[in-house]
């Protein structure tokens, strides 16, 4: 679900969508971890991640950052970060839409701004 791209961002965003089941949530907490543990990164620095992917994401899509909602983190890192990672996936299908592109487009396209 979740794979290392050039610069260690999550590709499988792309097959994230609106979770409807715990097991659902599960196979996201799985992605999520598989993620941080193929790549060596800390819970805190996720926070981090997450924010950069977002910043890239809103200048691919020419997104407009003060009307785009932010991921709010404070619960607990396990729920952040599922709830990051959920918040990314439905930011990556409004950026696609946004430029009429394939998500898996716009992941390749996050993946070289990162790596830049």
């Amino acid at each position: 679900m979740v794979i290392r791209s050039h610069a260690g961002t999550p590709k499988g965003l792309s097959s994230v969508r609106e979770l409807s089941s715990p097991i659902e949530n599960l196979v996201l907490d799985l992605g999520v971890s598989i993620w941080m543990r193929k790549n060596d990164v800390a819970t805190d620095d996720c926070r981090s991640v997450v924010m950069a992917i977002r910043s890239s994401l809103l200048k691919i899509g020419e997104l407009d950052a003060r009307t785009e909602p932010v991921p709010l983190f404070g619960i607990s890192a396990q729920a952040d970060l599922a709830t990051a990672a959920a918040y990314l996936a439905a930011l990556v299908a409004r950026t696609a839409s946004a430029l009429d592109a394939e998500v898996f487009e716009v992941v390749e396209l996050v993946s070289e701004d990162l790596a830049a």
